[in-house]
């Protein structure tokens, strides 16, 4: 046997099932989730829903109000608004996004798909250091995703090369070329290239289907809490 068909015979699978999973993520792909994947997402504060489009745009539609923060969100008395929402059934219902570490500039990369008309801001003193964001906190939340909205949704304002200037200083998005020279060119007031375009609109294509596909999975359940602390409150608001 030819070292070359023994070679092709190694590695040919790997390489045939690696070309399958680049087309599979390449072709746009839509998926439903129930009502009650939805409302255990908005209140699980996990990094793969904060780092995620799908789940929460899908909750947007059906009237969830984003709600950024960080670790205070995940103290769920019976003031909670999560709680709170759900106990007086509200017209709206709480997506909790942010945790422990998660600042303004990770939530500034997630508010790219944020709906214009509702949204509630808590923003905590330990964001305002000389420092500015921690880089290991700031990786925990990165999500290439985001990113690549951000830079193909930029305008040359003082508002996105601040921020593209920002991003640059973290060493989680020095991991993708493409994203760190496309970054360099906003906060340079340079737009970027046709190629970079279309090359991020795929890459955004394939970040947005492994969000479909894995979002929803290791969602962490706070709805035994959530009703137990409902109890505590009295039956009319």
């Amino acid at each position: 046997m030819k070292n070359k068909t023994k070679l092709w015979l190694i590695f040919g699978p790997v390489i045939c099932a690696a070309l399958l999973l680049i087309g599979i993520f390449s072709l746009p792909w839509e998926r439903t989730f129930s009502p009650g994947s939805l409302y255990q997402a908005a209140a699980s504060q996990t990094a793969t829903v904060f780092k995620g489009k799908a789940m929460r745009q899908k909750a947007y539609k059906q009237g969830y109000v984003p709600f950024y923060g960080s670790s205070e969100l995940s103290r769920f008395d019976n003031m909670h608004p999560t709680v709170l929402a759900t106990k007086y059934k509200r017209s709206y219902m709480p997506f909790l996004l942010g945790g422990a570490g998660s600042q303004s500039l990770a939530q500034y990369l997630g508010m790219q798909d944020a709906p214009s008309k509702k949204a509630v801001v808590i923003i905590s003193p330990q964001w305002f250091t000389a420092e500015g964001q921690n880089p290991d906190a700031f990786s925990l939340y990165y999500s290439p995703l985001h990113a690549s909205d951000f830079i193909l949704n930029a305008k040359d304002t003082e508002a996105d090369r601040y921020a593209a200037r920002r991003l640059l200083q973290m060493p989680s998005v020095k991991s993708e070329h493409v994203i760190h020279h496309a970054l360099l060119e906003i906060a340079a007031g340079v737009g970027i290239s046709t190629k970079e375009r279309y090359y991020l609109r795929w890459r955004r294509r394939m970040y947005s289907n492994e969000d479909s596909f894995f979002t929803s999975w290791q969602l962490r359940d706070r709805l035994g809490k959530i009703e137990q602390q409902g109890k505590k409150l009295p039956d009319t608001y």
